[in-house]
């Protein structure tokens, strides 16, 4: 990644290291816009959103050519009337040539800090190459401590550099979500995590817990529901141990038809099949309903088909 004309490659990145209070380690004057570098080798404006009032210390990870081409300029809301500018970040002839190097200063002199104060909400930063060939590697913002310490970057500054947990998310489906009691179905929980892993999915009917998975399939089993309906959720924890509950799936199981007189086979119509069930069973004992017994005597006998002939075609 190089600083040349017309060609700057950068990544921002704000610290999350905490701010106990408000100090200005190097104040600057507040200015309506930044003057331009005698020297412009291009430029990148990003933007970045702060989440915290407070003052931050801006770490710069450069490599350097060679000992003049050691700098560049940094400029935070220069189009509005606090702006604020830093020109010549580095400018230290006495770094390693060709080496990473993390800078917080100007001009080659370590205790002008490059600090700035921002507000919380949106900022722009603006980069600009003010030396051929430097290279820009990574901006971090470090916030200050109330006793002027703040996060020193190592290696590529991930140690200064908390990134925030997208939560899971999560969607149940139930199959059948319908049926007869008592209803057997099955629950399939969709979790996906957009930074990390799913390190676990429960299942709840309600808010009681019916038990807890950690590995694919994300499936729950649920038997012999009575009559009635069931509200079921699923909840996807990632492995950052955020959690994220899935919206209510409704289960329903309804209660078994009414035996109907004579309808030993249950299709609705008494008929040529329910008396065939009748006649393989005729002068059986122990028989049931679906067998033809439907006077309930334990026996199919000249009663039941008595029945069966009154309600023939019903």
């Amino acid at each position: 990644m190089r600083l040349a004309k017309n060609n700057i490659v950068h990544i921002l990145a704000l610290s999350g290291f905490v701010a106990l209070a408000i100090i200005v380690r190097s104040p600057r004057a507040e200015a309506a816009a930044c003057a331009a570098p005698t020297t412009d080798y291009g430029s990148v404006t990003s933007t970045i959103n702060v989440t915290s009032a407070g003052n931050y210390r801006v770490w710069s990870r450069i490599q350097q050519p060679s000992t003049t081409a050691n700098s560049y300029s940094l400029e935070v809301d220069g189009a509005t009337a606090g702006a604020i500018c830093h020109n010549s970040i580095g400018g230290n002839a006495g770094l390693a040539i060709n080496t990473w190097n993390w800078v917080d200063y100007k001009a080659g002199n370590s205790a002008t800090k490059v600090d700035v104060t921002l507000s919380a909400g949106s900022h722009t930063i603006k980069m600009i190459g003010d030396s051929d060939g430097l290279l820009l590697d990574r901006v971090i913002l470090t916030s200050i401590n109330t006793d002027g310490t703040t996060c020193t970057p190592t290696s590529t500054g991930d140690n200064c550099v908390t990134v925030a947990n997208v939560a899971p998310t999560v969607s149940v489906s139930a199959s059948p979500t319908s049926g007869t009691a008592p209803l057997n179905t099955t629950l399939t929980a969709t979790p996906a995590d957009s930074d990390g892993t799913i390190t676990s999915v429960e299942f709840f009917r309600g808010t009681t817990s019916l038990g807890t998975k950690t590995a694919a399939p994300w499936t729950w089993p649920i038997t012999g529901l009575a009559a009635g309906s069931y509200t079921y959720t699923a909840k996807a924890t990632d492995n950052d141990g955020a959690a994220t509950s899935s919206s209510n799936v409704t289960v329903t199981a309804n209660a078994p038809p009414t035996n109907k007189p004579g309808d030993a086979n249950g299709d609705g119509v008494i008929n040529i099949y329910d008396a065939s069930i009748l006649s393989l069973n005729w002068n059986l004992t122990g028989r049931t309903f679906a067998q033809g017994d439907f006077d309930g005597n334990g026996t199919v006998n000249i009663y039941d088909a008595s029945i069966l002939s009154i309600n023939w075609g019903k």
